[in-house]
């Protein structure tokens, strides 16, 4: 049998067995960057396998992640409240009011955090029914946060009372002004900024005794004011105010 007929064959190819004696043919440098070359290619080679198990833990996860996304119902979509939604929330059922309340003047724009202001309601009538001169009904204000379905707000993020100063006040005759007014000074202590929204009701309603019957505080309809706006400092309306000098 002749000696290449002894070699061993892969795929039709043959390869000659390893000499040792080969290796003390190559010098001393040479043999350190063989070495070298080796370690970086064994580096290399686990560099790799490590890469293609991440790329399959990844696939993996984006499969997971597109079927959780598939699976989970749409969000719903976001409702400003408004001011019926309010009403519907602190008003008293029955039947059409016969009274409402109605600001008289504004508002400053925007109300400043923690400074006193002042404002006037008054009744006006919904339909022919006269109000009882001699009548007086005990008002309250109150805040409601501006979301879908909004809430009273009573304290800050602090827990310190959220509306100070005089937030009830007697809705009697004037005969200044010919009809029933109300005067109110409070303070709120709280910046908008840090509710829903960036915003919130002034709720101002009669205090209900919880009586039945068809008593005249449940006969008259609150009075709620929307995106009032409540900022930090005084400063800042200043500032405000020249900005929109310069833009003009």
């Amino acid at each position: 049998m002749s000696e290449s007929s002894r070699l061993p064959t892969v795929y039709g190819a043959v390869f000659a067995p390893f000499q040792p004696a080969q290796a003390a043919i190559l010098s001393p440098l040479e043999q350190r960057l063989y070495s070298t070359l080796t370690t970086q290619a064994e580096f290399i080679e686990q560099i790799v396998n490590r890469n293609k198990a991440l790329f399959g833990k990844l696939a993996a996860l984006k499969k997971e992640l597109s079927l959780m996304q598939s699976c989970s119902p749409e969000p719903e979509t976001a409702e400003q409240p408004s001011r019926d939604t309010v009403l519907g929330l602190v008003g008293v059922e029955g039947g059409p009011p016969s009274w409402g309340l109605e600001l008289t003047g504004k508002l400053p724009e925007p109300l400043c955090k923690g400074k006193y202001f002042q404002f006037k309601v008054k009744l006006v009538p919904l339909c022919e029914t006269s109000f009882p001169i001699e009548e007086r009904i005990q008002l309250s204000v109150s805040v409601y946060s501006a979301e879908k379905t909004p809430k009273p707000i009573q304290c800050t993020m602090t827990g310190h009372p959220l509306v100070k100063g005089y937030p009830e006040s007697m809705l009697s005759y004037s005969a200044a002004d010919l009809c029933h007014v109300a005067h109110f000074k409070i303070q709120i202590c709280e910046v908008s900024s840090h509710f829903r929204n960036g915003w919130v009701f002034l709720v101002i309603q009669p205090k209900y005794t919880g009586q039945a019957g068809e008593s005249l505080q449940t006969q008259v309809r609150p009075l709620v004011l929307e995106n009032v706006i409540v900022r930090a400092k005084e400063i800042s309306n200043k500032r405000l105010k020249r900005q929109e000098a310069d833009e003009m």
